[in-house]
């Protein structure tokens, strides 16, 4: 088996900044209730919002599915039921074993679009029942028609099986419903005793804990400093949304304890436009990614300051989504564009009062995704010709405006109107698209997305991420080809003239995620003259940056000595996020194992290999990359025990030499190796890992001695050549580490 160099899994995981969890101190928190003296007001409307009713406890008022009439729903194999018998709440479907259970109800999920259902199960975990309710529409339908996309019903078997890990409140919804939420997840025990301040969303997960506050004013003490909650209004809008963000956004939790004003890309980590999973090309979410990332990027927020409370009332408004008016009333957008709320129709170019003229409906597209119904937050304008080119949603053709025309039409019209301003939405999602796809044409499209400061920070992160996966696919040299036009670059100055440079540049970038993500690329496109900006950065600020780089150099074939303390803690940072608040997720723990491969290091990745298979006995990577290493862990004690028992001349020394390095026990394969030379065995493999173990032990000048010898046996050796630019690299000695690449490229072509 080959060992997995290529650690890029991080791509779907890792965040700006990657730390141990420090679990919610509960004891800072007051309760809702401690706020209602001195803010009664603010309490009374909060009562009524949909915050309030992220989560309930089953009752007449909370309950908002059909418990009494139409109350069984067939999907499948399975008839769920459900009833209300003394008070209490209960659904009957089918069970862990796929018979039949009668389970009773806890908590509800959710009171605005749709409502899921809460019950008890073995080890600590709060479950969600298969069947949920659809307010809007007043209906029942089932988790594998619209929450988890698949084409076929969920089997007792599968991870996002109702009864399963996958399906578990404690981590897949607890970070959002609940305020202060203590996970306690035991890896030994796989079980959790969860804590939270509070089973819904209340005034702390937006003011913060305010059990000092609440302390320092019952004493009449306004001078303590850690009695003072942030004051929210005076958060900079960049802020003031990364605090809604904390639950409006699809992204991975890195770190607990997020408060008011804190560092935003610390905690988490967005879900980016490189994944076409959960985006189309123009940046339009295919599936529910929550408000941030698009209104986050778009022209209203970055350059007018628009945020989220400017519009949505969170203490509550009695209209849809808390809205501070209802949606239909152009008073919602009068306040910035007040001469086209008066005046719509030379704007629209249709009559005031028609869905032409709605804001709305034309800059916030709704679709629904994952049942639910879903706002365009970008406030984009409609690009129709997007959707002739990419089959993205716009707004035009959308039932109630012209469903029944073409979206070619829809585009000559609005040429028609309003000129030319589609064109670079279609080029800029014609990148994505192609980026996506791998197409080297791509390159030089997001490389100028990527050194434009015009653009948004999470929108060139994702270009950097593209530039990677075509350097992956294509070899460094798609990445090396000079950029035909560099109008787009501003400063004319600058050292960026393909996307490589692009790439080193944006390891400098002022935005985080811009430079974890182009620390990744580096790796993933095989770019050896990234080794010292690599080694940089291992010193960056940012703790994700740290351990891309990290992972990009073992990519490159760099072997931290073991006086490289920054790769060893950035690696160790890693691992404490995995087995801290990720303790509990599959694909991380797959994350992980690939790591330890990476650092060779095959019984720690067994080990976490098998721990994601606990958690998911269906995650096929996890299944196959523990049946290869088990292979080679057996492999590997098979042969040493056969070399060991047999007779001590070059050829076994050689063997045992290759083999030790092969994994990571540098001393013992320095001493095999040397004694093979000893003893005549000079050959080039045995010399290319000489020198690759001597680096491992940060013996360089030792190593450069083995592979000039290896050079001198065979002088296309790819090895030797490549340890030689690594070590001039990692030196400083950029002309000569140049020389070195330019020559591994000639070798392996």
């Amino acid at each position: 088996m080959k060992s997995s160099l290529f650690i890029f899994a991080l791509l779907a995981l890792l965040a700006v900044e990657v730390l141990p969890a420090s679990a919610a101190d509960l004891s800072a928190y007051a309760g809702p209730e401690a706020c209602r003296p001195c803010h009664q007001a603010a309490y009374e409307k909060w009562r009524g919002s949909f915050h309030s009713q992220a989560m309930g406890v089953p009752s007449p008022a909370t309950v908002k599915g059909d418990f009494e009439k139409d109350n069984a729903y067939t999907y499948a194999d399975n008839t769920s039921r459900a009833e209300v018998r003394d008070g209490r709440y209960w659904m009957t479907t089918n069970g862990p074993d796929g018979k039949p259970a009668t389970y009773e109800i806890v908590h509800t999920l959710g009171a605005r679009q749709q409502q899921t259902y809460l019950v008890r199960m073995p080890g600590g975990r709060l479950q969600v029942l298969p069947t949920i309710y659809d307010i809007t529409r007043g209906r029942w339908f089932d988790t594998a028609e619209g929450v988890i996309r698949t084409d076929r019903p969920l089997r007792p078997d599968d991870y996002y099986y109702w009864s399963n890990p996958g399906r578990a409140w404690n981590s897949q919804c607890a970070e959002c419903h609940a305020t202060g939420v203590d996970n306690r997840y035991d890896q030994a025990s796989d079980a959790y005793d969860t804590r939270v301040a509070a089973f819904t969303i209340t005034c702390e997960a937006c003011h913060g804990p305010a059990a000092r506050h609440v302390a320092a004013r019952a004493k009449g003490d306004t001078t303590d400093p850690a009695g003072k909650l942030t004051p929210l209004r005076r958060l900079s809008p960049s802020k003031s949304i990364e605090l809604c963000a904390a639950c409006h956004a699809k992204k991975h939790v890195m770190k607990a304890g997020f408060e008011p004003g804190g560092d935003f890309l610390a905690h988490f980590d967005p879900v980016l436009l490189d994944d076409d999973l959960n985006f189309y090309p123009d940046g339009r979410d295919k599936l529910l990614v929550f408000a941030y990332h698009p209104f986050s990027e778009g022209r209203p927020h970055r350059e007018g300051g628009l945020v989220c409370a400017d519009c949505h009332d969170p203490h509550g408004s009695g209209h849809v989504a808390d809205l501070r008016l209802p949606p239909e009333d152009p008073g919602l957008c009068a306040g910035c564009h007040a001469s086209i709320a008066d005046r719509p129709e030379p704007h629209t170019h249709h009559p005031a009062g028609s869905a032409g003229s709605h804001c709305v409906r034309c800059h916030m597209p709704p679709g629904e995704n994952e049942t639910l119904t879903v706002t365009d937050h970008r406030m984009t304008v409609p690009a129709p010709r997007n959707t002739v080119r990419f089959g993205t949603p716009n707004a035009c053709n959308q039932a109630g405006c012209h469903a029944d025309r073409t979206p070619d039409w829809a585009s000559r019209q609005a040429e028609r109107w309003y000129g030319t301003y589609q064109t670079p939405y279609v080029q800029r999602a014609e990148a994505i698209s192609r980026g996506r796809a791998g197409d080297p044409w791509a390159a030089g499209p997001l490389t100028r997305i990527l050194t434009d400061p015009r653009e948004g920070p999470f929108l060139r992160a994702a270009a950097a991420s593209l530039l990677g996966r075509i350097g992956e696919t294509h070899g460094p040299d798609a990445l090396s080809a000079p950029l035909r036009d560099t109008s787009s670059i501003r400063n004319p100055k600058s050292e960026i003239r393909n996307p490589l440079s692009a790439l080193l540049s944006a390891l400098r970038d002022p935005h985080p995620s811009v430079r974890a993500r182009a620390a990744t690329a580096l790796g993933q496109a095989s770019a050896l003259r990234a080794l010292r900006p690599l080694l940089d950065a291992l010193r960056d600020p940012v703790a994700a940056v740290r351990i891309r780089a990290t992972f990009s150099l073992t990519a490159l074939g760099h072997i931290p000595s073991p006086s490289d303390t920054a790769a060893h803690r950035a690696f160790a940072e890693h691992e404490a996020w995995v087995n801290g608040i990720l303790a509990d997720n599959p694909t991380a723990r797959v994350t992980l194992g690939k790591a330890y491969e990476g650092r060779k290091d095959f019984q720690s990745a067994l080990r976490e290999y098998r721990a994601a298979l606990r958690l998911n006995p269906s995650e096929a990577e996890a299944g196959a990359r523990a049946e290869a290493v088990e292979g080679e862990i057996e492999k590997h004690r098979r042969a040493t025990a056969m070399l060991s028992a047999g007779p001590a001349g070059g050829r076994t020394h050689a063997a045992l030499g290759v083999m030790a390095e092969r994994w990571g026990d540098y001393g013992r394969a320095v001493e095999h190796l040397t004694e093979a030379l000893r003893r005549g065995m000079g050959a080039e493999a045995v010399l290319v890992s000489l020198g690759d173990a001597c680096r491992g032990l940060g013996r360089r000048e030792e190593a450069v001695r083995a592979y000039q010898q290896a050079l001198a046996l065979a002088p296309l050796s790819p090895g030797a050549i490549r340890g030689l630019a690594l070590i001039a690299y990692a030196e400083g000695r950029e002309e000569e580490g140049r020389g070195y690449e330019e020559r591994y490229r000639k070798a392996v072509r």
